[in-house]
């Protein structure tokens, strides 16, 4: 008798307070009909199943538009209240908004997943409302969407490949960035554009792909992955991350060079250098002299000294490391066995790669790069009709001086810093001609002849790549036989 009475107090008890939440004016017209029904059933006043299922929080950009998964569920007493009239509402604090949205779902699948337009409002929740028109009418306080905005994108994530990459062989570089509004996605690119790239989008992210053959030329190189991200109002943000490619590859670019000592004449010695690029490095070097039909090894190591005994020497280095090899280019030098040769030792700071011209027969032609405003990056000798290489870089158009026939260079002037580049460089000639390049700042030097019969044969120095850190002048006589030209 006690047990029946007390499930009769707890019944009315149930009953009392549902009747006042009835009453309550902030009700809605579902929650009064889910109460009644459920007293019904004896469920007391539960409403646990309507339910959206919505992230916690979402980011995107000021400006810029994000996409809320949504979906949901309500009592199966309401489900034959679905239709596909039903209005979906969204709700910010009890504000509801309608302007600022695009409905993507499907209410009769239970799909409410909605894009937000033009946010500008930082950690704002937002609930969402069905209003079906009929007794199916509910806003789902418990579950809200936080809405939060970033100032900056986050930086493209670039992947690069795992294994060391050596030249010729194909390289993929990946560049992942967030897409915060997928009805405008980032626009990723690469810089330099090395070969092919492809984009792909994947609920939230964009994926570029580069593919291109790796070469010598790529080593050391910087790639940028940049994520252009325009917003629909009218902004655009740009955010990039950069990657310094590492490219095994053979020895590159390998020169061989010679600086004469003190005396330059027959007997004296001569300094030979071997220069070459690679990736690693050059483990070992070999020089060979050409004589006649027959190539003799010489020696080993980048540098080596040798003597003179007569007009006639040919060298070429070959470089080596764990990928291959390249041989040098042939240096020639003739030693002239007379009172007329003499040496103008280097003047500037001496840094960066040895070098020295050569040629056959006089001096016809010079080429002068300058840095404008500033010191001499580069210049060419042209002997009889032939140009030698440029030392140095080439930056914008040069400077040039065509000598007549006969015509010789007789003197080299000019200005340097003493810790630094040749600033100015002047070729002047036996005719009173000159070519001036670069600035009359610094220390002067001026190079001649001890003959006067003698002329400009030979330049030698370093360069680095910035420009020319040194100078030296080589004086004496061009072999019978070669004339000057101006072709």
């Amino acid at each position: 008798m006690f047990n029946r009475m007390h499930s009769v107090l707890l019944f009315a008890a149930a009953w009392v307070a549902c009747l006042a939440k009835l009453l309550d004016e902030k009700m809605t017209g579902s929650w009064r009909l889910f109460v009644l029904c459920s007293l019904l059933q004896g469920a007391g006043c539960n409403a646990a199943e309507f339910e959206a299922l919505v992230p916690a929080s979402v980011t995107t950009l000021s400006g810029s538009c994000v996409t809320v998964p949504c979906s949901f569920t309500v009592p199966d007493q309401f489900k034959g209240n679905l239709h596909p009239g039903c209005i979906p509402i969204w709700k910010k604090k009890k504000t509801t908004i309608s302007t600022t949205t695009t409905f993507r779902g499907n209410l009769t699948a239970y799909d409410c997943t909605t894009t937000f337009n033009n946010v500008l409002e930082d950690n704002v929740q937002y609930y969402f409302r069905i209003d079906c028109g009929n007794p199916l009418k509910y806003t789902f306080y418990e579950n809200p969407v936080t809405i939060q905005i970033k100032g900056l994108p986050d930086a493209p994530r670039l992947t690069t490949p795992k294994e060391p990459v050596v030249e010729g062989t194909p390289v993929e570089l990946g560049c992942s960035a967030p897409s915060y509004c997928d009805t405008h996605p980032p626009t990723v690119t690469w810089t330099p554009a090395l070969g092919l790239s492809t984009q792909l989008q994947q609920n939230d992210t964009v994926t570029s792909t580069l593919t291109f053959n790796a070469s010598h030329l790529h080593h050391g190189n910087n790639v940028s992955c940049t994520a252009a991200y325009y917003i629909p109002s009218g902004n655009k943000t740009v955010t990039s991350t950069r990657h310094q490619l590492s490219i095994s590859y053979a020895p590159r670019n390998t020169s061989a060079v010679g600086s004469p000592c003190l005396p330059a004449r027959e007997g004296g010695c001569l300094n030979l250098t071997c220069t070459s690029h690679a990736n690693p490095a050059v483990s070992a070097v070999t020089w060979y002299r050409i004589h006649g039909e027959h190539i003799l090894k010489i020696g080993t190591g980048s540098s080596l000294s040798i003597q003179l005994w007569n007009a006639n020497y040919v060298f070429f280095c070959e470089a080596r490391n764990e990928i291959g090899t390249e041989k040098s280019d042939v240096y020639k030098i003739n030693i002239q066995a007379n009172e007329y040769l003499s040496y103008s030792p280097a003047l500037g700071s001496g840094g960066g790669t040895p070098f020295m011209t050569s040629g056959e027969g006089s001096i016809t032609g010079v080429k002068v790069w300058e840095q404008p405003g500033n010191h001499i990056t580069g210049f060419q000798l042209r002997y009889g009709t032939r140009w030698d290489r440029l030392i140095g870089r080439a930056v914008h158009a040069p400077l040039r001086l065509d000598l007549f026939e006969g015509e010789t260079i007789t003197q080299v002037s000019g200005k340097y810093h003493t810790s630094h580049y040749i600033y100015q460089l002047i070729f002047g000639t036996s005719r009173g001609r000159s070519l001036i390049a670069g600035q009359p700042a610094l220390k002067s030097f001026n190079l001649y002849p001890e003959h006067e019969e003698a002329e400009l044969r030979i330049l030698s120095g370093r360069f680095d790549g910035g420009g020319i850190t040194s100078l030296g002048a080589h004086w004496g006589l061009a072999p019978e036989g070669y004339g000057n030209s101006t072709s």
